[in-house]
């Protein structure tokens, strides 16, 4: 019995030894844990764009976009570049993804940026790129954590030449944690 007690002790030594040396630097304890981000309840987010297709084919408002439905026919249409849009958290959040699913995604790359605001007036534009042109599902868009209450997509054209004006989404998801208090 005294033998494994020293086994042990020593092992425990060991281990302190190697986490005081800076051996674990990769190791989480519980206590380290930030909050995990989680999809903001879209249902409860106000939904506002420049505009919206409204034709013979349909009306494509922006709250198409939170309602689960991934079909072109529920999706949030608009042409012309520069055309946005945006979403009130209600309060203020700690942001650091959107993702989005865009109408014939599979086939199309569509150009876009996201914009974040605290205040609904001054910006900062966190994200600006392409989607994949590889899914019609959603696609994570990760940025640095921010603490911000307004998000904006704006829309800069996809890949089809006979529709390339046109920013078109099926859906979006916003992760956010509820802002650090002090």
């Amino acid at each position: 019995m005294r033998r494994h007690s020293t086994i042990l002790a020593c092992g425990a030594a060991m281990g302190l030894a190697m986490l005081l040396a800076g051996g674990c630097n990769n190791v989480k304890w519980p206590w380290q844990q930030a909050e995990k981000p989680a999809a903001v309840d879209m249902g409860q987010v106000e939904v506002t764009a420049s505009g919206h297709e409204k034709s013979q084919w349909g009306d494509f408002g922006p709250s198409l976009v939170t309602d689960g439905n991934f079909a072109a026919a529920s999706s949030w249409r608009v042409e012309g570049r520069g055309q946005w849009i945006h979403f009130d958290l209600k309060q203020v959040c700690t942001v650091s993804a959107v993702q989005a699913a865009f109408m014939k995604g599979k086939d199309r790359k569509y150009t876009f940026a996201i914009e974040l605001s605290a205040d609904g007036a001054r910006w900062q534009r966190v994200f600006e790129g392409q989607s994949s042109g590889a899914s019609a599902d959603l696609e994570k868009f990760a940025f640095t954590p921010t603490q911000t209450r307004y998000v904006k997509l704006v829309g800069g054209g996809n890949t089809d030449p006979e529709f390339a004006d046109w920013f078109n989404l099926t859906e979006v998801k916003i992760e956010a944690a509820p802002a650090a208090k002090g």
